[in-house]
């Protein structure tokens, strides 16, 4: 996990039965790659990848400019990531390091999911929409109708 106040990263090997301290990092969003090796911080200057549990991170030069990024299972049971970049397009990768495009989303979100059948689910404010095929196609499942903090709809 990712302290919200702190920026400290907390990873458990136990299943949150004891907890281990990383480092601080300035990331919007935090996820394990699929094969479980390694972390992904999404940050200002790009994923940052760390081996050793939060402790050290590195850079990905390779890696899209993502700001969410989200571990699952594609709707083959396969280890999965999907990750946004600042521009609004979905990536998908099999294993963390490596990216696809898998062209622009409808809308820019907050927040990114993957459900265990690959169901990939994207929700702002405003809206909420899930793709069942790896996100060609979207599909509204809520308008949410909350105004957009300073709009005035």
């Amino acid at each position: 996990g990712l302290d919200s106040a702190t920026g400290v990263v907390l990873t458990s090997l136990d299943r949150g039965q004891t907890w281990n301290y990383g480092t601080a990092i300035a990331a919007r969003d935090l996820a394990v790659d699929p094969s479980a090796e390694f972390l992904i911080a999404t940050t200002e200057s790009g994923p940052q990848l760390s081996t050793d549990l939060g402790i050290t991170w590195t850079v990905d030069d390779e890696a899209p400019l993502l700001f969410l990024v989200e571990s699952g299972r594609d709707s083959s049971g396969a280890a999965t990531m999907v990750g946004v970049d600042v521009e609004g397009s979905l990536y998908s990768s099999g294993d963390g390091l490596s990216w696809t495009s898998r062209g622009m989303l409808p809308f820019l979100p907050d927040a990114i999911g993957v459900g265990s059948n690959g169901t990939i689910a994207i929700v702002s404010t405003q809206l909420a929409m899930v793709s069942r095929d790896g996100g060609l196609t979207w599909s509204q499942v809520a308008n949410l109708g909350l105004p957009a903090l300073g709009g005035d709809d």
